[in-house]
C-alpha cells in the first residue's frame, strides 16, 4: 500500500482582541510626530533669531567689503570695537572675516583693514538668560586710505583733480 504524504502547515493563532486592546493602550500615547517636531524646530530658530536680536540691539552696525567685490558684495553684521579689536557675532558657524577685508563703522563711518581674526565664544543675554554662541574676534588696522576713484565699465581710475 502507498503511503500518503500530507503537508504540515504551521499556523499561528492571533487574538485579535488582544491587538486591538494593545492599540487602544499605546494610542493615548503620542509618539514625536512631523507636527511636534516641526514646532520644535520653529521654537529652536525663533529662539536662535531673538538671541541674535539682542545681541544686535546692543552692538553697532558694520559694513564688510572685499577687493574686486561687486558694488553689492558688502555684508552687514553687529559688533563691539575695543581698541583696535573688533567682537561680533557669527550665526550659523560662518567663517571669519577674510584678511585685508575692508570694515566701516557704520556708527562715524570710520574705516578699517582686518588683520586677522579667531573664533570666541561669546555671551549673549536673552530673556532672563545667558546664552553660549560663537563669535569672532577681529585685530583691526586703523591706517585706511581714502581715494577718490572714476569707474568706467569694470575699471577704477583715480581721480588727481581737486573738486
Amino acid at each position: 500500500m502507498a503511503e500518503e504524504k500530507k503537508d504540515v502547515v504551521d499556523v499561528e493563532v492571533v487574538d485579535e482582541k488582544k491587538d486591538d486592546a494593545e492599540k487602544k493602550e499605546t494610542k493615548g500615547e503620542k509618539k514625536p510626530g512631523f507636527f511636534s517636531k516641526l514646532k520644535k524646530s520653529l521654537d529652536d530658530s525663533m529662539l536662535e533669531s531673538n538671541i541674535q536680536s539682542a545681541w544686535n540691539d546692543d552692538h553697532q552696525k558694520w559694513e564688510a567689503f572685499v577687493y574686486g567685490g561687486s558694488l553689492f558684495s558688502g555684508s552687514t553684521f553687529h559688533g563691539s570695537l575695543n581698541g583696535k579689536t573688533l567682537t561680533y557675532y557669527a550665526r550659523n558657524d560662518e567663517k571669519g572675516l577674510a584678511e585685508h577685508t575692508l570694515l566701516l563703522d557704520s556708527k562715524d563711518n570710520k574705516a578699517y583693514w582686518v588683520v586677522s581674526s579667531k573664533k570666541v565664544d561669546l555671551t549673549i543675554y536673552y530673556d532672563g538668560t545667558d546664552y553660549t554662541r560663537s563669535g569672532y574676534e577681529v585685530a583691526l588696522d586703523d591706517e585706511v586710505t581714502e581715494v577718490k576713484v572714476v569707474k568706467a565699465g569694470d575699471k577704477y581710475y583715480l581721480y588727481k583733480f581737486e573738486k
